[in-house]
């Protein structure tokens, strides 16, 4: 995705998104969240504690945190500014709008309030869009999308011969206006690749990454994101 960015293939970027939903809430049966039973309560994440206002555990912010790190990452821009709504800890579910250097904007969703919830991102650009649906878990999951219009040049001779006009989800275009390629993800063991990057960091005496004023950059952005929360006003994330 970040070479596809930078190479320039889905035109100026100029507006992105991002999931990462946890799901707890129910009972665990052979490894996997179950709705359908009572939750468990000598499961750390379901202890009535958590739910207390006084304590600020804020997972779902920081779970969000993922989103923005990969976000920032990929458009190798900074957040400048957030407008956020979270639950009373943080905990639950967390949303922030973002924006970035360059007028870029976008959202991040966290949340722990659902089955089945999305860990993907989107890219969109002004000549397509690229999507990785349900990438950012930590195995080897999900696939990439990207969807693009065809050439200028095909576009032109399409009218030319009276291509015939579609309404499709999203608006009208002609038949074969759009082209939808699937790439191949193979995926990755993060913690693996994570210790391995550490180690060639200290071999060859270079950069970490992510290193560590990536994790105060994160942290920056959450506080903003709680302080926006509440206040209700839009907050400048430190320089």
């Amino acid at each position: 995705v970040k070479k596809r960015i930078a190479s320039g293939s889905l035109g100026v970027i100029n507006f992105v998104e991002g999931q990462y939903n946890f799901p707890y809430g129910g009972g665990l049966v052979g490894g996997q969240t179950n709705w359908k039973i009572p939750p468990r309560t000598d499961i750390a994440h379901n202890q009535a504690w958590k739910r207390n206002p006084s304590y600020t555990r804020s997972n779902a912010v920081f779970h969000q945190g993922i989103v923005i790190f990969t976000l920032r990452y990929l458009l190798g821009r900074e957040v400048e500014e957030v407008t956020a709504f979270t639950d009373a800890t943080g905990e639950n579910k967390s949303i922030a709008c973002l924006k970035f250097e360059g007028d870029i904007y976008g959202f991040a969703l966290g949340s722990h309030m659902f089955p089945y919830g999305s860990r993907s991102i989107t890219i969109y650009g002004t000549e397509g869009r690229m999507t990785g649906v349900d990438t950012l878990a930590w195995g080897s999951t999900g696939e990439l999308e990207v969807l693009k219009l065809r050439s200028e040049e095909v576009y032109k001779d399409m009218k030319k011969v009276g291509a015939k006009a579609v309404t499709m989800a999203g608006g009208l275009y002609f038949e074969g206006e759009k082209v939808l390629e699937k790439v191949e993800y193979s995926g990755a063991n993060m913690w693996v690749d994570t210790i391995e990057a550490f180690n060639k960091s200290i071999i060859e005496d270079s950069a970490v990454v992510p290193s560590g004023l990536d994790g105060l950059k994160e942290r920056q952005i959450s506080m903003a994101i709680f302080e926006s929360s509440k206040t209700g006003k839009a907050v400048k994330v430190p320089k």
